[in-house]
């Protein structure tokens, strides 16, 4: 499989602090909660020169989180390199830390987009993220919207909330969202933990989305998002982590993706290579670059074979512990086994409001 010459962009967690504690964060996992990891962060300097490499070596856009990304308090500093770097900038944030002053600043900084999380009505977000976080995600909605930006209201669907998916919809969008991101909940971290009570099979999430395409009619353009006739978003051949971006933790540590966490994945540190050393052979890069669909049982005959390419990492690492293979839940087989829990694609999928 191909990898870039360049990361089309860059995913990252500029701190794993975050000043609410989700039920289903991928973040609040043992690895994640240890002391030494969680306040290990690189250092403004050390950012600055990652988002400048970046920009030099023809990535387009940078995709900031975390924890909670303004838990940092120079990170509008971090944003403010990236955009004189030329990279696009995107952020997601649980809203609670927005001001108004902020959302201004960030429009001044010429970022293009905002999303915040919403898991359903007041209700089930506060069960999800904690009391009083639902009315400050919308506030941050309005507010970021006042300042001129384009926000995408993010909603993971989980077995509580998916009932409520239509009311949430309108929600957000009387709050001023322009899009809604459905994703389907994946069981890392505290999400691991908290499976039996959250977890949609693959069947469901489709169901869910497949009536909610029926309702709204409405598709998110963007030549990021690529689609088929049914308004699914499908990675463009296959699994894209290391071909078409990476991540990038805190300290520096980079990986093919933010979930992929196994000692196989790990690509370098920042703090002793550069980035464009990292990315053209961080070892941890073949765990997903070398991996073919070809002689995988089921996968030379389907048509969808190009799209798929085997389906996603990180489900198969999770459940065979190795990115190899193919993953088990294939939705184009009719012969499924959904008592894995493996999804191989459709995990997301955004309707514009």
């Amino acid at each position: 499989m191909f990898a870039m010459n360049a990361p089309f962009n860059l995913v990252t967690a500029v701190t794993y602090r975050c000043n609410i504690k989700c039920r289903h964060c991928f973040a609040s996992s043992p690895k994640y909660d240890d002391d030494a990891l969680r306040f290990d962060e690189m250092s403004t300097a050390e950012w600055l020169e990652i988002v400048s490499d970046a920009g030099a070596m023809g990535a387009h856009e940078i995709y900031f989180g975390g924890g909670e990304p303004f838990f940092r308090k120079d990170f509008l500093t971090i944003v403010e390199g990236a955009r004189k770097s030329g990279l696009g900038v995107t952020l997601t944030t649980n809203g609670v830390l927005m001001r108004q002053e902020k959302a201004q600043r960030l429009k001044e900084l010429g970022v293009e987009c905002v999303e915040v999380s919403v898991d359903g009505d007041e209700e089930s977000h506060n069960y999800m993220r904690g009391h009083g976080n639902h009315a400050k995600a919308l506030a941050a909605i309005r507010q970021l919207t006042d300042a001129g930006i384009y926000v995408i209201a993010s909603m993971t669907l989980t077995a509580r909330n998916a009932p409520i998916m239509q009311k949430t919809r309108m929600e957000v969008a009387g709050s001023g969202a322009r899009e809604i991101l459905y994703m389907r909940f994946v069981p890392t971290g505290a999400g691991r933990q908290n499976r039996a009570d959250l977890y949609l099979t693959e069947s469901g999430f489709r169901n869910l989305v497949a009536e909610e395409a029926e309702l709204t009619r409405g598709v998110a353009d963007g030549a990021r998002r690529q689609s088929n006739s049914d308004g699914f978003f499908y990675p463009h051949a296959g699994c894209i982590p290391g071909r078409t971006y990476c991540f990038i933790r805190p300290n520096g540590d980079v990986t093919p993706c933010n979930p992929l966490i196994f000692p196989e994945n790990r690509c370098g540190n920042l703090r002793k290579r550069r980035l464009p050393q990292i990315w053209r052979d961080g070892p941890g890069f073949s765990s997903v670059r070398d991996v073919s669909f070809h002689g995988l049982p089921g996968c030379m005959s389907c048509e969808k074979q190009d799209i798929c390419g085997g389906g996603c990492r990180i489900l198969c690492s999770m459940y065979k512990k190795h990115c190899g293979g193919i993953c088990d839940d294939c939705q184009f087989d009719s012969s499924c086994n959904e008592a894995t829990g493996l999804c191989g694609k459709k995990y997301m999928y955004y309707v514009r409001l």
